[in-house]
């Protein structure tokens, strides 16, 4: 709700941050993600 927003808006702008990185970043994400894993194999 918008009285959500108004209460926190520094956990809301943070969340969506999150969220718009994760959806316009995702290839980038699985990209990170992968590199990290094949760090941990070694």
């Amino acid at each position: 709700t918008t009285e959500f927003y108004i209460q926190n808006p520094m956990k809301s702008n943070f969340f969506y941050n999150i969220v718009y990185l994760f959806y316009h970043y995702h290839d980038l994400f699985k990209l990170m993600a992968n590199l990290v894993k094949s760090k941990m194999g070694h």
